[in-house]
């Protein structure tokens, strides 16, 4: 607002003033061009049970109720400093916005940027904390690991599992459980304690998990882990069933595993060789019950039979000849070294104790569980196996033999 339109309101300020002060007289006054009307009192009667209207004569008589307020005298004109106005509260004059009073003159203000602390910069007229950094206490800092900032107490609350040491949050340390106190060790029947564990008393052996004596004449055969009987001569050892059996081509003949003569067949039930109708025993051998002719071979009937090296027996029929075998139709001699099978029908030559005859080789192989060490088949002593590059009994690595044939940890005297 100009300075001559603030005149003319404080010029017609001080002219309403002075006329409330004067008699009301006339319905209306004109001040300048413009015509004002009284609002206190109109109408034609003074009386002041008279209804006033604007209707009434033009003749103003004055409400005679009416005091008009009171009034101070005219305000004088103050003319303030360069930079200052005039304060109607504090009735003085004061220094303008963004100035302020410096030796009774009015000076604008300086914005000096304050020197903000230790991870703080200047916004808004204050200091605040920089982008990643939280009001601690009375410090801008960072958070230590594995904590996060709470604004409601302005620190920083660790995370579950740790704990405030020394401005860090460190994981709680949760000391862990005492083991429970060992048990006593109690060894099994047979069983003995040494050094904390539990091992066989002396000559009983960890059989099927129990430790186990072998009665005699059974012995402990490490190798399948077992108390097994002694094989004897053409004999091996049946895994199955623990005993001894014939080698094949052999028969249990009252006890003993050998193979029955010709002319001869095997009688399971009485474990005996029995010679056949016509033959009977003579010196481990089945002869014709009457005596042969001195002739090479026997006069049989063409008729009867057809095989130059068979003879005609009534009660029997055709019969091969002394040392001729009935092989794929025929009677034919076994050759040099060999002999006549009558379980494989075939001739075949003997094998040696703890071997068996081969039929597609038509060889002696070892029986099982025997290895051919030095020509001869033999089971692997204690418990060393076999090793088919060196055809030799022997510790695994690691391991020597003692001279009982044990495989033992370490060195030493055997």
């Amino acid at each position: 607002m100009g300075s001559l339109s603030k005149a003319l309101l404080l010029s017609l300020f001080i002219v309403l003033l002075y006329s409330q002060t004067n008699t009301v007289s006339t319905s209306t006054y004109t001040l300048g061009s413009q015509t004002y009307s009284f609002i206190y009192g109109s109408g034609d009667s003074s009386s002041s049970t008279t209804t006033r209207t604007s209707t009434s004569t033009t003749a103003f008589t004055p409400d005679s109720t009416y005091t008009p307020p009171a009034t101070g005298p005219a305000p004088a004109t103050i003319n303030c400093p360069i930079n200052q106005v005039y304060d109607n509260i504090l009735c003085q004059c004061v220094c303008v916005v963004n100035y302020y009073l410096a030796n009774g003159t009015c000076v604008p203000v300086t914005k000096v940027t304050p020197t903000c602390g230790r991870n703080q910069v200047y916004q808004n007229n204050r200091c605040v904390c920089a982008l990643g950094y939280y009001l601690i206490g009375s410090v801008c800092d960072v958070c230590p690991p594995y904590s996060t900032y709470n604004l409601s107490t302005t620190s920083c609350v660790c995370a579950t599992g740790y704990t405030l040491v020394q401005g860090d949050c460190r994981l709680v340390y949760v000391a862990p459980p005492q083991p429970p106190t060992p048990a006593p060790i109690v060894c099994n029947l047979n069983e003995q304690l040494v050094n904390g564990t539990c091992t066989c008393l002396t000559n009983f052996f960890l059989i099927k998990g129990v430790c186990t004596y072998c009665v005699a004449p059974n012995y402990y055969d490490a190798q399948n882990s077992i108390c097994r009987p002694t094989c004897g001569v053409n004999q091996v050892l049946d895994i199955n069933s623990n005993t001894c059996i014939c080698n094949s081509g052999f028969v249990n003949v009252q006890g003993v595993c050998g193979q029955c003569p010709a002319y001869s067949v095997y009688n399971k039930v009485s474990t005996q060789c029995e010679c056949i109708v016509g033959y009977t025993f003579n010196s481990g051998a089945c002869i014709p019950k009457t005596t042969a002719p001195t002739i090479s071979t026997l006069p049989v009937p063409t008729s009867d039979c057809s095989d130059p090296n068979a003879f005609y027996i009534a009660a029997v029929g055709c019969v091969c000849s002394t040392d001729y075998h009935l092989i794929g139709g025929f009677c034919q001699k076994c050759p040099t070294n060999t002999f006549y099978d009558p379980d494989l029908g075939i001739c075949r030559i003997a094998c040696q104790a703890n071997e068996t005859f081969n039929i597609v080789t038509g060889n002696c192989d070892c029986a099982t569980s025997y290895y051919r060490i030095n020509g001869t088949c033999t089971t692997c002593a204690g418990n060393t196996t076999f090793n088919p590059q060196t055809s030799t009994c022997s510790c695994p690595t690691g391991y020597r033999q003692t001279s009982t044939g044990l495989c033992v940890i370490g060195c030493g005297v055997n």
